[in-house]
């Protein structure tokens, strides 16, 4: 009996940092690899967690710096704070890195589908679109969500 044949050799749902090192190193050793993501490549940490988090509370620091530089000789006169300024810095990295992300895959021959996937079958994948597909191996490397006692 021959091996069955699928569309991908590994499936990926979710593309944040486990989903995209997942898929760039199964494709750098050959497999064909798609993913999916349904809101934006780089997962919670960097689209809307850890990164936009670490820039705001760094830009938030600044404040104290600026008070404690006084008795270190320092005048700094006019301070002020732009708060959209530092919105439009924090998402502008945003959109880098997860054009970074986007790259990596590119480059690894990754195809991405900026969609939904819902696993429908034992091999099989269903995108939001309808298209189904399927692959040998399905990882779900989706975020967990919090749950209160």
């Amino acid at each position: 009996m021959g091996e069955q044949q699928y569309d991908y050799d590994l499936f990926t749902i979710g593309i944040g940092s486990g989903g995209v090192r997942a898929s760039r190193v199964a494709a750098a050793h050959g497999a064909r690899v798609a993913a999916a993501e349904e809101y934006r490549v780089g997962g919670t940490c960097v689209i809307r967690g850890c990164v936009p988090k670490k820039m705001l509370v760094y830009g938030a620091h600044f404040a104290e710096d600026l008070e404690d530089a006084k008795q270190f000789g320092w005048d700094i006169a006019g301070k002020s704070f732009d708060w959209a300024r530092l919105r439009d810095i924090v998402q502008n990295d945003v959109k880098r890195l997860e054009g970074l992300y986007g790259e990596t895959l590119s480059n690894h021959d990754v195809t991405v589908y900026n969609e939904r996937a819902e696993i429908t079958g034992p091999h099989e994948i269903t995108l939001a679109s309808g298209k189904v597909v399927s692959a040998k191996y399905i990882l779900i490397a989706t975020v967990a969500k919090p749950h209160m006692p």
